[in-house]
Formats: structure tokens, sequence, C-alpha cells
């Protein structure tokens, strides 16, 4: 897909002319597992994803989870929020985190 269009209205609707869209590089999941990942797959996985808004309820909820980190407390607190079926993650530390409070947690790479 690309987004230099979308990227160019965005500087518009800011008053920015020539805004230019960031370059394209490779997902980093991809760019870590070369030869086991393609870029196509990790595009394919990442146009399903579900995006939502974190609330302070979550904020606060994720503080809880200690000793988790951050990132992980907060994925987890959305995630038992949204009562979702699983996650997706190529954190093993994450994976584990996960389970422990009940939500399940994969890895497309096939390590969770």
């Amino acid at each position: 897909m690309d987004t230099s269009l979308w990227w160019a209205r965005i500087g518009a609707a800011h008053g920015r002319q020539g805004v230019r869209a960031p370059p394209k590089r490779k997902h980093c999941a991809a760019a870590s597992r070369p030869g086991l990942l393609s870029v196509e797959t990790v595009r394919e996985v990442l146009d399903q994803v579900e995006f939502v808004d974190i609330s302070r309820k979550d904020l606060i909820d994720a503080a809880s989870l200690a000793p988790l980190r951050s990132n992980d407390a907060l994925h987890i607190s959305v995630a038992l929020r949204l009562e979702v079926n699983e996650f997706i993650t190529y954190d093993r530390e994450l994976i584990d985190a996960a389970e422990r409070f009940g939500v399940r947690a994969v890895s497309p790479a096939g390590s969770g």
C-alpha cells in the first residue's frame, strides 16, 4: 500500500506542505528473523490487527500487574478488558506473562 498520498493529506491538514512519508522499512519481526518470516507475511498479519484506544483504567490496571514490564502489563491489561481470545507477540516474556494471567498469547514464528 502506498501511503505517500495519505501523508501528503495529513501534512496539508496541519498546514505543512511537503510532508514526506517515513521511509519504508522492514518490520522488526521480519528483520530479526531473516529467512523465517518474510516482510509480506508480517504485513499480512498486521493488516488483520485491530487497534484500540487505551483508557485511564487500563493504565491503572496495568500498574497492578507488577512486576511486569510496563508495556507487557499494558498489553495484558487491555487484553483482559477486551476479553480477547488470544493475542500475537514475538516476545517470549510477554507470552509467559500473558499465560499467567489466563490470556492465550501466540507467536506466528512458532515460539509460543
